[in-house]
């Protein structure tokens, strides 16, 4: 019962944070979504695994490279973002 909430509430926040980064580098399309709450997921696993918050730095080659967005666009709206 406690899991299937976790999830849930894992879910909601992932998607939250998508909306979030969404609303930072817009898109035409709602299939931008789910390429960026792919790309969130597999930053997350890479944070989890690779010290100095490199999963940020994966995030963002990840959805410049299935979104085709540029690199440098998108990593600066990302640090731009985080200094903020």
């Amino acid at each position: 019962m406690y899991f299937l909430l976790a999830v849930l509430l894992l879910i909601v926040g992932h998607s939250v944070r998508v909306k979030r980064w969404h609303n930072i580098l817009p898109g035409n399309d709602n299939s931008l979504r789910s390429i960026q709450f792919s790309a969130l997921s597999l930053g997350y696993v890479f944070n989890f695994f690779i010290p100095l918050r490199l999963g940020e730095l994966v995030r963002a080659g990840i959805f410049s490279y299935l979104g085709k967005k540029s690199l440098d666009i998108v990593t600066g709206k990302q640090i731009g973002r985080a200094h903020v």
